[in-house]
């Protein structure tokens, strides 16, 4: 797949006799020599691993798909991407969040998701988007998705930002690991909300 090329290690066994050690560096010391080769091969291992972790290493924080898979009531939420509140401001007058906000952001609409098959349709579809990022986000934030679960006492919320490729995640008012994600589960969000009668946010431009 796409992504950061990946370094490649050659094993193949050395042939024809001994090793031959450069000139410039026959005068150097055995252990000089040889701590050189160790960070060599330790430098490539790292880039290696890295561009693996950008296939195949991401992933919904655990925790986020428990919440989920388990929840008792499940909401889906279009928002405005441009932020209703100073988050400093909201801190500081708790009163001062309009009736329509989720965690800054306005609430064009919002839909509660009661059916197995569709909450099922929802987390494949992020934890599929989450799994397909390279690692990469833009450095920006207009998210125009959100999901609230709750179970028992528990509030989970999601801001997700498919233009920025950014879910943040909230718990019962403290934030919580967030993750990457990419821009493909747009359309099923998408489309859960236009069936439900929600408006939908003009698009990144």
């Amino acid at each position: 797949m796409g992504g950061a090329p990946r370094a490649m290690l050659d094993f193949r066994p050395v042939t024809g006799g001994a090793l031959t050690v450069p000139p410039q560096a026959s005068h150097q010391p055995i252990a000089y020599r040889l701590t050189n080769l160790a960070a060599s091969i330790l430098a490539a291992m790292s880039v290696l691993s890295l561009s693996m972790m950008g296939c195949d290493g991401n992933d919904i924080p655990k925790t986020t798909i428990s919440a989920l898979e388990s929840a008792e009531r499940y909401e889906l939420l279009s928002l405005n991407p441009d932020r209703a509140t100073d988050p400093d401001h909201a801190a500081s007058q708790p009163t001062s969040h309009p009736a329509d906000d989720f965690h800054g952001w306005r609430v064009l609409g919002r839909t509660t998701v009661a059916d197995a098959p569709t909450r099922k349709r929802l987390n494949d579809a992020l934890r599929a988007g989450a799994r397909e990022s390279d690692g990469t986000a833009e450095r920006c934030f207009h998210p125009r998705h959100g999901v609230r679960v709750v179970r028992g006492d528990r509030i989970v919320d999601l801001v997700i930002c498919f233009e920025c490729l950014q879910v943040r995640v909230i718990e019962n008012d403290q934030q919580s690991e967030g993750f990457l994600v990419s821009e493909s589960p747009q359309a099923v969000f998408d489309d859960v909300l236009r069936s439900a009668g929600i408006p939908l946010a003009d698009k990144a431009r």
